[in-house]
């Protein structure tokens, strides 16, 4: 069983996209899709995004944003 480690990030515990794309068995940039879905319908109704999902960027292998 894979364990998910959780991080700091501003003071908030998150756990990175990547992580759970790998745990998951899909592509990262496919469960970035689902998520801006998530995101979306979070949208429609009173929850704020923020409390699911925070929005960041890293450098992949290729140095690359």
């Amino acid at each position: 069983m894979n364990i998910l480690k959780a991080h700091d990030f501003k003071g908030k515990k998150v756990i990175d996209s990547r992580e759970v794309a790998e745990m998951v068995g899909r592509s990262h940039n496919e469960l970035l899709k689902s998520i801006r879905t998530y995101s979306e319908y979070l949208g429609l109704g009173n929850f704020p995004q923020s409390d699911f999902f925070i929005e960041s960027t890293y450098l992949n292998s290729q140095n690359r944003e």
